[in-house]
């Protein structure tokens, strides 16, 4: 069997999370990488997966155009919001 099969359809908060560990792992260079595994799959015939990684690619360009992670601001890297946070510290 060729190509990538999808179990579920990807988030977009997936895309983000995918985007900002690529930031986090290659820095100015994560849309340099992801542009190159696009490439790469796409040699191997696995598009759907080119696809997945070309949300990818854009959420890191969006990142470095407004100059911050595509985390949203509340949202902490464990995952829990700021108000959820603040709650729990009373």
């Amino acid at each position: 069997m060729t190509g990538c099969t999808l179990i579920a359809p990807l988030q977009a908060c997936d895309i983000v999370r995918a985007a900002d560990l690529m930031i986090g792992r290659y820095g100015r260079d994560a849309g340099a990488r992801a542009a190159r595994r696009v490439h790469h799959l796409e040699r191997q015939g696995q598009r759907t997966a080119a696809v997945i990684w070309v949300r990818i690619g854009e959420a890191i360009e969006t990142a470095r155009r407004i100059g911050e992670t595509p985390c949203a601001p509340d949202v902490m890297r464990d995952g829990l919001s700021l108000q959820t946070r603040t709650t729990h510290r009373q």
